[in-house]
């Protein structure tokens, strides 16, 4: 497997001064997100492109967690 020699050390190479980690949610009330529900899903090609149409997906968002990218 290619990505199997990505080892850590190059993996720090991204990860600046600034990166969100643990420590960001100290403090935050965890009764917030109480309600919250998340669940995978299989969406069909139709449903995507629906999606984007109605603006529910951003493909180029102002801000994106650099976690979702990364495995």
């Amino acid at each position: 497997m290619a990505g199997a020699s990505y080892g850590k050390q190059n993996f720090e190479q991204f990860v600046s001064e600034d990166s969100e980690n643990e420590d960001d949610i100290h403090g935050v009330d965890a009764t917030l997100f109480a309600g919250t529900v998340v669940s995978d899903a299989d969406w069909t090609t139709e449903t995507i492109l629906s999606q984007l149409k109605k603006g529910n997906i951003l493909l180029s968002p102002a801000f994106q967690r650099r976690d979702a990218w990364i495995g």
